[in-house]
């Protein structure tokens, strides 16, 4: 089965990176970012395998399989 996909841009995160590019600067912002994106990335993987692939994503149950 394949992986699922996390949306890794919104108004949200957008806004924040933003915030924080002026506060840390923009290289800084991004690799923040990247790494964000790698933990939840992995925490949704690893949750896939365990539980079942369909239940957490954009298209999801929502439940526990």
């Amino acid at each position: 089965m394949t992986s699922t996909q996390i949306k890794t841009n919104g108004d949200c995160i957008d806004r924040l990176i933003k915030r924080l590019e002026k506060q840390i600067g923009q290289k800084e912002a991004s690799k923040l970012k990247e790494t964000a994106i790698e933990v939840v990335q992995n925490c949704v993987k690893f949750y896939s395998e365990n539980f079942g692939y369909g239940d957490v994503g954009e298209n999801s149950t929502g439940l526990v399989s």
